[in-house]
């Protein structure tokens, strides 16, 4: 006899991906051997391996496959009874639920594909920790930040300091301030970079810095030495953020390729 669950199973997403797999004019192929039948739909073995993971459980014990396939069962007969109501089934805002939750879930997957199809090899992730080193340079800094919407205002406000017509702190009193604790060049862009390093502690960086849609006039308050971690230490690190940049790229690519016309859809602020 199955054991039944000692949980209460939260129906959330499994629910609205099932419910839509009920109403879609194709069923999924679910061929590998059934575990059970709900109203004569099978519950597959492949069913129950995608829930315990979705769990975060990857070797499950006996009792685990026990509580997983009558949380399953419940699923399915709540899900099926669902899909069976037809009024129920046409509710708007149910339908556009379940599109959505299908978009997300091919997207989450496909991406995950992209990424295993064309992985980041050891050579390009040497090669990027080579790079970053080069740009980080030896030393880190703490900056003093005055902060602008506008580019012209930041150009003023540091034309005023290399004039000597205001100081950094007079124009610190009427401006938003910030302060970057122990920033690396290397997160930087490139042409301030190169200023950054040609400027004294409590000196004002000869260009502005662009940050987040804002502009800033920098002062150095602080610098120090920089050892960088070793390379087996951020390997893993580096990995995520080039395989995050590559799928961003990959995705814009896919939008720009797409045939989209916007249809009663008013683009005016």
């Amino acid at each position: 006899m199955i054991k039944m669950a000692k949980y209460t199973f939260n129906l959330g997403f499994a629910v609205l991906v099932l419910l839509l797999a009920g109403c879609q004019t194709e069923s999924p192929d679910l061929s590998m051997p059934a575990l059970a039948t709900v109203n004569g739909v099978p519950v597959s073995t492949e069913v129950l391996q995608a829930y315990l993971r979705q769990q975060g459980i990857a070797e499950p014990t006996a009792e685990q496959n026990g509580e997983a396939l009558e949380n399953l069962l419940q699923l399915y007969a709540v899900s099926e009874a669902a899909a069976a109501n037809a009024e129920f089934m046409q509710q708007a805002e149910l339908q556009a639920e379940l599109e959505l939750a299908r978009r997300r879930l091919l997207f989450e997957r496909y991406a995950a594909d992209y990424v295993e199809r064309f992985p980041v090899s050891d050579e390009q992730l040497r090669q990027q920790y080579q790079d970053t080193v080069a740009a980080s340079g030896r030393r880190e800094y703490r900056l003093q930040t005055l902060r602008f919407e506008q580019q012209a205002d930041a150009m003023q406000a540091l034309v005023r300091i290399q004039q000597g017509d205001s100081s950094f702190d007079e124009l610190a009193a009427n401006a938003s301030s910030e302060s970057l604790d122990w920033t690396n060049p290397a997160a930087l862009p490139q042409a301030f970079r190169a200023a950054l390093r040609n400027t004294a502690v409590d000196e004002v960086v000869a260009v502005p810095l662009e940050s987040g849609g804002e502009w800033r006039v920098v002062q150095v308050i602080e610098t120090r030495e920089f050892s960088p971690p070793p390379f087996e230490q951020v390997r893993a690190g580096m990995r995520a953020d080039i395989n995050r940049k590559k799928v961003q790229a990959w995705i814009q690519s896919l939008r720009e390729r797409a045939d989209i016309e916007l249809e009663n859809v008013s683009v005016d602020p």
